[in-house]
């Protein structure tokens, strides 16, 4: 499966490179407040936006919804990344 560019926005492309780099480096998937650090944002809740964007789109899963690393990864997202470098 081929999956254009413009699926989704240059910062959810981000988010999604910054987890996968984060899931790497240190085998867990990282909190919301991580990633705003890890991006330089100031706030969780932008975070938050592109994590329920990118979930919408199929490339994160929830297990459970008030858990800080209930997150998972998708095969969409790996291909995705693999697509688009």
């Amino acid at each position: 499966m081929v999956f254009p560019k413009s699926l989704i926005t240059p910062k959810q492309k981000q988010v999604l490179e910054w987890i996968e780099q984060h899931l790497e480096k240190e085998g867990t998937m990282p909190s919301r407040r991580e990633i705003a650090e890890g991006l330089g944002l100031s706030s969780p809740a932008t975070i938050q936006q592109h994590i329920e964007a990118l979930e919408k789109k199929g490339f994160l899963k929830r297990n459970q919804p008030n858990e800080s690393r209930a997150l998972q990864w998708t095969a969409k997202s790996k291909k995705f990344l693999n697509q688009h470098p």
